[in-house]
């Protein structure tokens, strides 16, 4: 009697240890993904819009680069120049046509792959929310909404008791409760970094897709065929005053 009660007690300790084993991997892993999402742990990080689906993969608008103000870790960030305004991505089944996202990317050939994860924002244009795929809230949206909104600027989060904290110059602020969801931080001093839109890769024509540019374009060509029309002007003169021997004709 006594040796059954002990096994199941033995039986329910060995159960609720291994269960905290496994929550304890789990929190670490998402702690991981977060850091490297935050850290430039991945090729690249984009915030666009979802064009057209086909299965898992999707044509992504690209409408601006993510790149965190600390040392990268593991793969190096892509350069602006190496991605195109409208990429594929692949790994996004849980998403439509005209969501707009926020991804960490590993390239992989002509295309893209998910990497450090997926997630919904609300828009395209800064400030945003960042939400999971199927729009609920989390401790891991609720860093990336502040890591987006600060242009990479605030990147240090700390997940704990199912809660997030942002540390910056030596104060915690928290970002996310589960009884509160979503908690925007005033941090004073933050500092306002520049956008890094993309630039056209190897699509060239888009990167002359500035009205500015294409005037100055136009004002070349202009001063082009101006300095060739004189050219020509000047050798009719010429022929016109040569002595005889020379055939004399104008144009």
């Amino acid at each position: 009697m006594h040796s059954k009660t002990a096994q199941k007690w033995w039986s329910a300790l060995a159960t609720a240890c291994i269960l905290a084993v496994l929550c304890l991997l789990a929190a670490a892993a998402a702690d991981d993904a977060l850091y490297a999402f935050t850290h430039n742990g991945q090729d690249v990080v984009v915030l666009g819009q979802i064009d057209k689906m086909s299965g898992d993969t999707a044509t992504v608008q690209v409408r601006e680069l993510l790149r965190s103000s600390k040392s990268q870790r593991g793969a190096s960030p892509l350069h602006s120049e190496q991605v195109a305004a409208t990429i594929t991505v692949k790994g996004l089944s849980a998403f439509a046509a005209g969501d707009r996202v926020l991804l960490s990317l590993q390239k992989k050939g002509g295309s893209y792959q998910v990497d450090m994860g997926a997630y919904r924002a609300s828009s395209t244009e800064l400030p945003l929310q960042i939400t999971e795929p199927d729009g609920a809230a989390s401790a891991q949206s609720a860093c990336l909404t502040v890591f987006a909104n600060s242009r990479g600027a605030l990147c240090d989060f700390t997940l704990q008791d199912g809660g997030a904290f942002l540390e910056y110059r030596g104060q915690r602020y928290q970002v996310y409760s589960p009884a509160q969801g979503f908690l925007d931080p005033q941090v004073p001093g933050t500092p306002q970094l520049q956008p890094t839109y993309p630039a056209a890769g190897s699509n060239w024509f888009t990167r002359l897709q500035s009205p500015a540019l294409f005037g100055l374009l136009g004002l070349g060509a202009l001063a082009v065929l101006f300095f060739f029309w004189q050219l020509r002007r000047r050798a009719r003169r010429r022929t016109v005053r040569l002595k005889n021997g020379v055939h004399q004709h104008d144009d």
